[in-house]
């Protein structure tokens, strides 16, 4: 009977439920280059939506008319990340459903038009920005997809060994 208990925990550990049709994201704007990044960053609680998503573009111009941020063009990399429903977004959006080869976001193959308010500084509008990724869990990002999975794997594995040895006793 303990055995079961410690499973029950290691499996509480491991895999998370939310309670709520909510889920948490990054919000940020910024920019990147091979060796640096800045930006500003946040995490919010995104209600009423299944997804986070981050749209990049290389073009300086696109991010400085969208967004009041000191962009430099010493980067190559423009991104801006939110929640599902943000930035002119629809509320729950899979654009790889129906394409194979945009799931290789370095293909730049699923672009969404990006639109927000216009703002006292000038900036505001719409703006065509490619999908950098999108993601379906607490304040997930680009490579965390990976480790989500290796997560599961692991902890299916380890349920899967405490079984085995529960049977061998």
């Amino acid at each position: 009977m303990q055995y079961i208990y410690f499973l029950a925990f290691i499996a509480a550990i491991f895999y998370h439920i939310p309670a709520t049709s909510s889920i948490k994201c990054f919000v940020a704007v910024g920019q990147r280059g091979k060796l640096y990044e800045n930006g500003i960053s946040w995490e919010r609680e995104c209600p009423d939506t299944k997804y986070c998503i981050e749209v990049i573009t290389t073009d300086i111009k696109v991010v400085q008319k969208l967004f009041d941020y000191p962009f430099d063009s010493y980067y190559n990399e423009f991104y801006a990340r939110t929640c599902g429903g943000d930035l002119g977004t629809p509320l729950d959006y899979h654009p790889y459903r129906e394409c194979k080869a945009c799931r290789d976001p370095t293909l730049g193959l699923v672009q969404l038009n990006v639109t927000t308010p216009l703002v006292i500084t000038g900036q505001g509008g719409t703006q065509m920005m490619t999908v950098k990724y999108i993601c379906r869990y607490d304040l997930c990002w680009e490579s965390s997809a990976s480790s989500a999975k290796a997560s599961y794997v692991f902890l299916v594995s380890v349920i899967g060994a405490a079984t085995l040895a529960l049977v061998a006793l």
